[in-house]
Formats: structure tokens, C-alpha cells, sequence
């Protein structure tokens, strides 16, 4: 059974889990422009990087919601959480032309972006997000 506090969460802790999930999602993003910029060949437009953050957080944000009901384990969540992430981001890019390999090569390398810093922070800050 779920606590009250899982399904009726007060306004502080809704925060507090957009900002755990801002961090993540600023983290990766970070890695993600040091990727785009070690080849020419995955150049993007600088407007991409803010973008994903504020995609990255929003839908990052309705993952965890969802995803908590289903696993307590905070590396799981984290690990679910940012596939979705991941996967909703990629399926935007294919739909804005980029290339088919690219877009596989980075949904997968852009999960690994984010599940990086999320298997650090979601384990330290267990309290908020589950």
C-alpha cells in the first residue's frame, strides 16, 4: 500500500523533485556537449542544449511521478526514469530529421548521460524522490 504522502505529495517535495531532477538533467547535458563537441560529425546547434534541459527536466519530471509507483530501488528509478527521458528525446530529434544512426547512437549514449550523475544523486537524496 502507498503512503498518503506518495499519492497527495505537498508542493516542497514536488520541488525539491524538480530540482534533483534539474541537476541530473544539467549534469548530463554538460556531458552531452563535451560528446557533440569531440567529433564534427555530431555538431549540433548550440539552441539544442537549452532546449534539452528544459525538455529533459519537464519530462524527466512526469517519469519519476509515474516510475516510483512501480520500483522503490532508487537506481532503479534512475535507470527507468532517464530511458524514458532518453527515449521521448530521441523520438523528438527523429521527428525534427536528424539521421537515423544518430539518433540511436545517442538515445543510448544520451541514457548514459543522464543514469551517470542519477546513480550518484537519486541514492543520496532517496527521501525526496521516492
Amino acid at each position: 500500500m502507498f503512503k498518503t504522502s506518495q499519492l497527495a505529495p505537498t508542493a516542497k517535495i514536488m520541488a525539491q523533485q524538480l530540482a534533483v531532477i534539474a541537476l541530473v538533467v544539467v549534469i548530463g547535458t554538460i556531458i552531452d556537449w563535451i560528446v557533440h563537441q569531440s567529433r564534427e560529425e555530431f555538431a549540433v546547434p548550440f539552441i539544442y542544449f537549452p532546449n534539452k534541459i528544459i525538455f529533459g527536466v519537464f519530462w524527466g519530471f512526469i517519469a519519476l511521478r509515474i516510475m516510483k509507483y512501480f520500483t522503490r530501488n532508487p537506481y532503479w528509478l534512475a535507470a527507468w526514469v532517464f530511458f524514458w527521458v532518453a527515449l521521448i528525446l530521441q523520438t523528438k530529434y527523429f521527428w525534427q530529421g536528424y539521421e537515423l544512426w544518430f539518433v540511436w547512437l545517442f538515445m543510448l549514449l544520451h541514457w548514459l548521460m543522464f543514469l551517470a550523475p542519477a546513480l550518484v544523486i537519486f541514492p543520496k537524496n532517496k527521501h525526496i524522490i521516492i
